[in-house]
C-alpha cells in the first residue's frame, strides 16, 4: 500500500477525510476489491477530501 503525498499548500482542511477514508474502504470492499484495493482507494478519498475547505456533500447529490 501507498501513500498518497500532497505538497502541504495543497492541504486546505481535514475535516470529513476520515469519513471519506472510512466509506470509500467500506464501498471497495462491498464491491469485491482485495484489501489492497481498498485501501489504495480510501486513501486517494482521503487525499481528495483534505483538499476542500469544509464538509463535503456526496458527490452523487
Amino acid at each position: 500500500m501507498s501513500g498518497i503525498r500532497l505538497d502541504e499548500g495543497d492541504v486546505v482542511d481535514t475535516v470529513g477525510a476520515g469519513d471519506a477514508f472510512c466509506g470509500a474502504l467500506a464501498a471497495a470492499l462491498a464491491g469485491g476489491a482485495t484489501r489492497r484495493e481498498a485501501l489504495d482507494a480510501a486513501n486517494r478519498a482521503g487525499a481528495e477530501a483534505v483538499q476542500w475547505a469544509g464538509a463535503q456533500p456526496d458527490a452523487a447529490l
